[in-house]
């Protein structure tokens, strides 16, 4: 995936966490020609772009995209539902749920990226046409990689 195909909206360190993790994980990433956009906050203009990830009540202003994935922190009409946290004394995780699929995602409580910023890294390679126990995958090898490092 090409970086200058992905363009992320929303707060400057949910940006650059999102990105940052994007350009470690790329080459598992399938390559293409769309343009995803992924806004971590909301949306305030109509999306042209080819594939869009949005929170579930800004799905209207999607009408121009391709390909729209929605997401949501426990409202179960989403495409991908973030739900049940759960903190431990060494770890935090928490659901990740598509149509079909339920998993967890983890990360070590010394993990620099928020559980919201590794959503929206889900939500994106989901997006991208990555099914989502691959997705999931993905995400948890490089949690658990990055806090051995």
């Amino acid at each position: 995936m090409n970086k200058e195909k992905i363009k992320i909206y929303g707060r400057d360190e949910d940006k650059k966490a999102i990105k940052e993790i994007l350009s470690l994980i790329a080459d598992k990433l399938p390559c293409g020609d769309k343009t995803i956009e992924v806004f971590a906050d909301r949306v305030g203009k109509n999306i042209p772009s080819s594939i869009a990830v949005v929170r579930i009540d800004d799905k209207d202003k999607c009408q121009s995209a391709e390909s729209v994935v929605t997401y949501s922190e426990g409202f179960s009409d989403a495409d991908v539902v973030a739900l049940n946290p759960q903190k431990r004394e060494q770890s935090s995780s928490f659901e990740i749920m598509t149509e079909g699929f339920m998993g967890r995602a983890f990360m070590r409580n010394d993990c620099v990226y928020s559980a919201f910023q590794l959503l929206m890294v889900f939500c994106a390679v989901y997006a991208l046409g990555v099914p989502a126990p691959e997705a999931l995958e993905i995400l948890n090898d490089f949690t658990m990689k990055r806090n051995e490092e």
